[in-house]
């Protein structure tokens, strides 16, 4: 870098040296073609094995000056614009070869020492590894531990199944301890009856294990909000109410659960706000699906709404 830098500011002085004698030069057109010429001869002595004095460049320049149209014998170049072309000459030779040398050197380096080839490796899928589990089910420490089957025939545990299972198991006499516990629970993932990883686990057995909590969801997967009030336990209000059912008395139900349930958190009658309007109308369409009790449940009340103005080119039917 050092040594490009240092061709280029001697360049760039060969260059100032030469505009510097170029001006000292008035001919144009003699001081062209002097310049051409000595360029020009200088490159064929040079390839042919000569050697180049300060006598030739006066020669080229003399005759130069004297082939084109010079009248003013003034106009004829002076010792110091000989001087100061043959030293540009020599400048730009010197120069000429170090970086012929260094492209050499450069040529030499990359033949002794190539630069590495980037080879793209390509991902082979033919051979999957398998897949790594955390807990192995043959390992000696869950030996003494002895999991009930899955009800029904399942090949898995429901929520309300793991849950229920861990709690019996804590409820044990002796008290199990805690390691045991987390024995029992990676026993369970072990032999892949549960489809959820050991912190999902605790935190359901945190929210639904225990006396007085709500209960487990019937399956997994459960996505979105939890109902308010599951749809078998709205049939059987109906089912048992001895009047005609219309969407207010689905309403009142609804948001008494809808009290119910959220004044065991903690909050008062006044922040619990009326459930929505879309809400009621769902769990009463879902009644009127229902078979045993669609006599007794009453349709709610379509407002059929005025129609607008018709358009300019509109056709009835």
């Amino acid at each position: 870098h050092c040594t490009s830098l240092f061709c280029l500011h001697a360049c760039v002085r060969a260059c100032m040296h030469l505009n510097y004698t170029r001006r000292n030069w008035n001919e144009r057109g003699a001081r062209e073609a002097g310049w051409e010429s000595l360029l020009t001869q200088f490159q064929a002595k040079q390839n042919a094995g000569g050697s180049w004095s300060i006598a030739d460049t006066r020669n080229v320049l003399l005759a130069a000056t004297s082939t084109a149209d010079n009248k003013d014998k003034k106009k004829v170049p002076t010792t110091d614009t000989i001087n100061g072309h043959h030293a540009t000459l020599i400048l730009l030779h010197k120069r000429r070869n170090h970086i012929n040398e260094q492209i050499l050197m450069q040529e030499r380096r990359l033949r002794e020492r190539p630069p590495p080839k980037h080879v793209i490796k390509k991902k082979d899928h033919s051979k999957n590894t398998p897949k790594r589990f955390r807990f192995d089910k043959n390992d000696t420490k869950y030996e003494g531990i002895a999991l009930p089957p899955p009800s029904e025939g399942n090949l898995i545990y429901t929520p309300a199944e793991a849950v229920g299972h861990i709690m019996d198991f804590m409820q044990r006499v002796p008290a199990p301890g805690r390691s045991e516990v987390r024995l029992f629970k990676e026993k369970m993932m072990a032999e892949k009856i549960i489809p959820i990883s050991i912190s999902q686990l605790n935190c359901l057995v945190k929210v639904h294990g225990g006396p007085g909590k709500e209960p487990a969801p019937s399956c997994w997967n459960t996505k979105g909000r939890a109902e308010i009030l599951s749809i078998e336990e709205l049939a059987t209000k109906v089912n048992d109410s001895q009047l005609i059912w219309d969407i207010s008395k689905t309403c009142d139900a609804v948001w008494a659960r809808k009290k119910e349930k959220f004044a065991k958190d903690g909050m008062s009658a006044e922040e619990i706000k009326p459930p929505d309007r879309k809400t009621v109308n769902a769990y009463h369409t879902a009644l009127l699906s229902i078979p045993e009790i669609a006599h007794k449940v009453v349709k709610p009340v379509i407002i059929k709404m005025k129609p607008g103005p018709k358009p300019k080119n509109f056709q009835g039917v």
